[in-house]
């Protein structure tokens, strides 16, 4: 469920806010317990993110970047941050 959205893209995420299924970040994220990490640079390698991330990718976000808020024994939420510089978050963690 979307708790608050702000900036580019916001809109589109607020008139979708109930995400469900594989085919959304959150959901990848249960794969990659650290973080999720994914850019696009073009249309092609647009139709291989998750779907919340397509709907971003439509309005010039490049980068996304989702990273599980959890306690011991479950994950509670996903914070994810999208920048429009396909290398925005190019960083050593």
């Amino acid at each position: 469920m979307l708790l608050a959205a702000y900036g580019v893209g916001a809109h589109e995420l607020e008139r979708t806010p109930v995400m469900r299924g594989s085919q959304w970040s959150a959901s990848c994220l249960l794969q990659q317990p650290v973080y999720l990490y994914l850019t696009a640079r073009n249309d092609a390698e647009a139709a291989q993110l998750p779907a919340d991330f397509q709907a971003l990718y439509k309005y010039g976000l490049r980068s996304f970047l989702s990273i599980p808020i959890s306690t011991d024994h479950e994950v509670l939420a996903v914070l994810t941050i999208a920048k429009e510089d396909a290398d925005g978050f190019e960083v050593e963690w």
